[in-house]
């Protein structure tokens, strides 16, 4: 299993972490309600990666970087570039990864992608569900930052917390872990789109497709 598989080691231990719903019925809280004001929902959003891994038995971080696709209503498409090449594309209720994955890791990926989908793509109100939200801060430039905080006590043995940073997109995810490691996402260089191409349909398909599993898309 590659060290610098996407997202993988930042959340592997989050297995039993719930489906976030789009029925939530709790109330945004006013910050919310103006972070959500300033993001863009467009209907796709791509652009490029870096991600560091800090380790604290290594000097130096774990480093990936890549693209994204971020399709509203259909899902995440995650293609690392560098050091190693592999994808990963999320749908609503299905996985694909270009590598090899046990049952559980694959629910544990899809359980964490519902809730990437919902921060990248601004529904921060669904985040409540799960997280406990603090830090909210607001500048005059519409820079916003929040922490979250997971509700469940079996996260929590893992991920102490997640920190987000953004404007009109999010542009910085920090996962921070109980043991002191942590892992950083930046995205940069993002393109807004408000049309989903045919292609991005397409890709979405092999993971809806089991029988596409042994092809890349």
């Amino acid at each position: 299993m590659s060290k610098f598989k996407p997202l993988y080691l930042a959340f592997l231990l989050c297995l039993s972490l719930p489906c976030l719903s789009a029925d939530d019925s709790s109330e945004a809280t006013p910050v919310l309600e103006r972070i959500q004001t300033i993001l863009q929902t467009p209907a796709i959003m791509r652009g490029e990666f870096s991600q560091q891994k800090k380790l604290r038995i290594l000097k130096k971080p774990l480093q990936s970087e890549g693209d994204f696709i971020i399709a509203r209503g259909q899902g995440i498409i995650w293609n690392v570039l560098k050091p190693v090449q592999s994808q990963m594309i999320i749908g609503h209720d299905s996985i694909y990864f270009s590598e090899q994955m046990s049952g559980n890791a694959e629910r544990s990926m899809s359980y964490i992608a519902k809730i990437l989908n919902a921060i990248l793509a601004g529904e921060l109100k669904h985040l409540q569900q799960q997280f406990i939200i603090s830090d909210s801060t607001i500048d005059n430039q519409q820079q916003w930052q929040l922490t979250l905080t997971p509700k469940s006590l079996l996260m929590r043995k893992a991920l102490a917390s997640i920190e987000l940073q953004g404007s009109q997109v999010i542009d910085s995810i920090q996962l921070n872990e109980n043991s002191g490691d942590y892992t950083l996402i930046q995205l940069q260089n993002i393109i807004i789109e408000n049309v989903i191409s045919d292609d991005i349909y397409q890709q979405f398909l092999t993971a809806v497709n089991p029988e596409d599993k042994t092809q890349k898309p």
